[in-house]
């Protein structure tokens, strides 16, 4: 597998596996310290680098360093400037790997129920191999 790693920041990492049209980020353990302000600033970075990419159809969300609790505003604010930004047009597929924090696990769901008329299909594992080969079944 060929990672290409399209954004970087003190939060997170996404890097992308073009042949298999699949999309890695990975949240670092520094969010445990983000701010609302930080994790706009820092979205909305990586989504003006993704708005000029074509975007994997396919994505493994890693959570297992991820310690920002989502308020219900900011939930609807990342359906609002990220998800509906970049994930439009066709189905999209994501393997969520849970951090095991149940409030963080709670917000996280949520953030994905409030995607309005968006086509995501969201799968919660908490191990990588079953999310990978999930992920890989669809064409």
């Amino acid at each position: 597998m060929q990672l290409e790693t399209i954004y970087q920041s003190r939060y997170q990492s996404i890097a992308v596996e073009k042949s298999l049209q699949l999309g890695h980020q990975e949240w670092y353990q520094d969010t445990v310290d983000m701010s609302d302000d930080e994790y706009r600033k820092d979205l909305g970075q990586l989504v003006r680098k993704l708005e000029r990419q074509k975007i994997p159809q396919k994505w493994l969300i890693n959570l297992s360093g991820f310690h920002y609790i989502m308020s219900p505003e900011m939930q609807e604010w990342h359906s609002l400037n990220v998800f509906q930004k970049i994930f439009v047009g066709q189905e999209f597929y994501f393997a969520v790997l849970s951090n095991g924090d149940f409030v963080n696990d709670l917000a996280v769901s949520q953030t994905f129920d409030e995607t309005g008329n968006l086509i995501l299909t969201t799968k919660y594992f908490k191990e990588e191999t079953p999310a990978y080969a999930w992920l890989l079944d669809f064409a």
